[in-house]
Protein backbone atom coordinates (compact mmCIF):
# COMPACT_ATOMS: atom_id res chain seq x y z
CA UNK A 1 0.00 0.00 0.00
CA UNK A 2 0.96 3.48 -0.65
CA UNK A 3 1.90 6.13 2.17
CA UNK A 4 -1.56 8.32 0.38
CA UNK A 5 -3.89 5.28 0.77
CA UNK A 6 -1.98 5.29 4.40
CA UNK A 7 -2.76 8.41 5.45
CA UNK A 8 -6.57 8.35 4.06
CA UNK A 9 -7.27 5.79 6.45
CA UNK A 10 -5.50 7.72 9.67
CA UNK A 11 -7.34 10.84 9.01
CA UNK A 12 -11.00 8.75 8.31
CA UNK A 13 -9.77 6.89 11.94
CA UNK A 14 -9.71 10.62 13.46
CA UNK A 15 -13.13 11.59 11.73
CA UNK A 16 -14.62 8.87 13.59
CA UNK A 17 -16.15 9.79 16.95
CA UNK A 18 -14.52 7.78 19.79
CA UNK A 19 -15.57 7.76 23.43
CA UNK A 20 -11.87 7.30 24.44
CA UNK A 21 -10.84 10.75 22.44
CA UNK A 22 -13.77 12.30 23.63
CA UNK A 23 -13.35 11.43 27.33
CA UNK A 24 -9.84 12.08 27.09
CA UNK A 25 -10.81 15.97 25.85
CA UNK A 26 -13.20 16.23 28.41
CA UNK A 27 -10.61 15.35 30.85
CA UNK A 28 -8.07 18.16 29.34
CA UNK A 29 -10.80 20.30 29.11
CA UNK A 30 -11.46 20.08 32.77
CA UNK A 31 -7.38 20.60 33.84
CA UNK A 32 -7.29 23.47 31.29
CA UNK A 33 -10.38 24.79 33.05
CA UNK A 34 -9.27 24.44 36.46
CA UNK A 35 -5.40 26.13 35.56
CA UNK A 36 -7.57 28.89 34.62
CA UNK A 37 -9.80 29.28 37.37
CA UNK A 38 -6.40 28.50 39.48
CA UNK A 39 -4.54 31.12 37.91
CA UNK A 40 -6.60 33.96 37.97
CA UNK A 41 -7.51 33.23 42.30
CA UNK A 42 -3.58 33.06 42.97
CA UNK A 43 -3.24 36.05 40.78
CA UNK A 44 -5.56 37.84 42.46
CA UNK A 45 -4.85 36.43 46.36
CA UNK A 46 -1.44 37.65 45.27
CA UNK A 47 -2.32 41.32 44.63
CA UNK A 48 -4.48 41.46 47.39
CA UNK A 49 -2.66 40.54 50.06
CA UNK A 50 0.91 41.83 48.77
CA UNK A 51 2.70 38.58 48.69
CA UNK A 52 5.06 37.82 46.18
CA UNK A 53 7.91 35.32 46.69
CA UNK A 54 10.24 36.60 44.40
CA UNK A 55 10.03 39.56 41.92
CA UNK A 56 7.62 39.63 39.16
CA UNK A 57 6.16 36.13 40.89
CA UNK A 58 2.58 37.08 39.65
CA UNK A 59 3.53 37.15 35.75
CA UNK A 60 5.26 33.89 36.47
CA UNK A 61 2.10 32.53 37.30
CA UNK A 62 -0.02 33.65 34.67
CA UNK A 63 2.06 32.68 32.19
CA UNK A 64 2.58 29.58 33.31
CA UNK A 65 -1.02 29.13 34.41
CA UNK A 66 -2.42 30.70 30.86
CA UNK A 67 0.31 27.94 29.04
CA UNK A 68 -1.13 25.10 30.65
CA UNK A 69 -4.66 26.39 30.23
CA UNK A 70 -4.06 27.02 26.54
CA UNK A 71 -2.10 24.02 25.64
CA UNK A 72 -4.81 21.64 27.87
CA UNK A 73 -7.83 22.90 25.50
CA UNK A 74 -6.00 22.92 22.25
CA UNK A 75 -4.89 19.33 22.86
CA UNK A 76 -8.42 18.53 23.73
CA UNK A 77 -9.57 20.26 20.28
CA UNK A 78 -7.81 17.83 18.60
CA UNK A 79 -9.25 14.99 19.99
CA UNK A 80 -12.46 16.00 20.03
CA UNK A 81 -12.98 19.07 17.70
CA UNK A 82 -14.04 22.57 18.21
CA UNK A 83 -17.91 21.69 18.85
CA UNK A 84 -17.02 19.61 21.86
CA UNK A 85 -15.05 22.86 23.57
CA UNK A 86 -17.86 25.12 22.37
CA UNK A 87 -20.37 22.67 23.90
CA UNK A 88 -18.21 22.40 26.90
CA UNK A 89 -17.65 25.87 27.07
CA UNK A 90 -21.69 26.70 26.80
CA UNK A 91 -21.93 24.15 29.90
CA UNK A 92 -19.29 25.93 31.58
CA UNK A 93 -20.62 29.43 30.79
CA UNK A 94 -24.46 28.41 32.58
CA UNK A 95 -22.75 26.76 35.52
CA UNK A 96 -20.51 30.21 36.15
CA UNK A 97 -23.46 32.30 36.11
CA UNK A 98 -25.98 29.61 38.30
CA UNK A 99 -22.61 29.92 40.91
CA UNK A 100 -22.61 33.27 40.32
CA UNK A 101 -26.20 34.03 41.12
CA UNK A 102 -26.31 31.42 44.30
CA UNK A 103 -23.54 33.47 45.34
CA UNK A 104 -24.82 36.70 45.30
CA UNK A 105 -28.32 35.27 47.00
CA UNK A 106 -26.35 33.72 49.70
CA UNK A 107 -23.98 36.81 49.84
CA UNK A 108 -24.43 36.97 53.56
CA UNK A 109 -24.20 33.25 54.80
CA UNK A 110 -20.03 33.45 55.21
CA UNK A 111 -19.98 30.09 54.59
CA UNK A 112 -21.18 30.17 51.02
CA UNK A 113 -19.23 33.55 50.43
CA UNK A 114 -16.75 32.17 47.96
CA UNK A 115 -19.48 30.99 45.38
CA UNK A 116 -19.88 34.15 43.87
CA UNK A 117 -16.20 34.63 42.70
CA UNK A 118 -15.61 31.54 41.97
CA UNK A 119 -18.75 31.63 39.48
CA UNK A 120 -17.33 34.53 37.88
CA UNK A 121 -14.19 32.59 37.33
CA UNK A 122 -16.25 29.95 36.12
CA UNK A 123 -17.76 32.31 33.98
CA UNK A 124 -14.85 33.66 32.76
CA UNK A 125 -13.09 30.16 32.09
CA UNK A 126 -16.66 28.91 29.91
CA UNK A 127 -16.23 32.26 27.68
CA UNK A 128 -12.26 31.53 27.40
CA UNK A 129 -13.29 27.91 25.99
CA UNK A 130 -16.03 29.05 23.95
CA UNK A 131 -13.96 31.96 22.67
CA UNK A 132 -10.82 29.43 21.74
CA UNK A 133 -13.70 26.82 19.79
CA UNK A 134 -14.91 29.34 17.57
CA UNK A 135 -11.38 31.37 16.87
CA UNK A 136 -8.63 28.41 16.43
CA UNK A 137 -10.66 27.01 13.31
CA UNK A 138 -9.70 30.47 11.92
CA UNK A 139 -6.83 30.65 12.77
CA UNK A 140 -5.40 27.24 11.56
CA UNK A 141 -7.32 26.97 8.14
CA UNK A 142 -6.04 27.10 4.79
CA UNK A 143 -7.15 29.61 2.24
CA UNK A 144 -9.07 28.95 -0.77
CA UNK A 145 -7.99 29.29 -4.31
CA UNK A 146 -10.29 32.18 -4.66
CA UNK A 147 -9.29 33.54 -1.30
CA UNK A 148 -6.19 33.60 -2.17
CA UNK A 149 -6.26 34.82 -6.04
CA UNK A 150 -8.27 37.58 -4.15
CA UNK A 151 -5.20 38.40 -1.64
CA UNK A 152 -2.79 38.61 -4.61
CA UNK A 153 -4.69 40.80 -6.66
CA UNK A 154 -5.68 38.41 -9.53
CA UNK A 155 -8.80 38.28 -11.08
CA UNK A 156 -10.33 34.58 -11.68
CA UNK A 157 -9.40 34.97 -15.21
CA UNK A 158 -5.92 35.19 -14.34
CA UNK A 159 -5.61 39.22 -15.47
CA UNK A 160 -3.55 41.26 -12.35
CA UNK A 161 -6.74 43.70 -11.36
CA UNK A 162 -4.38 45.99 -10.13
CA UNK A 163 -2.37 46.77 -13.19
CA UNK A 164 -6.15 46.97 -15.87
CA UNK A 165 -7.15 50.08 -16.54
CA UNK A 166 -10.79 50.53 -16.37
Amino acid sequence: MNDFSDKLEWQEDLAKPSFTRTAASLVLMLIGVGAFIGTWILFFYMKAFHVEPFPSAWKLIVLVGMCVSFLAIITAMLLAGPRTVVAFGTITLVVGVGMLAFGFVRLAEPSLRFFAPLGFFVFLAGGFLIWLGLNVPKWTRQPSDSEADLESGRSFDGSDRRTREF
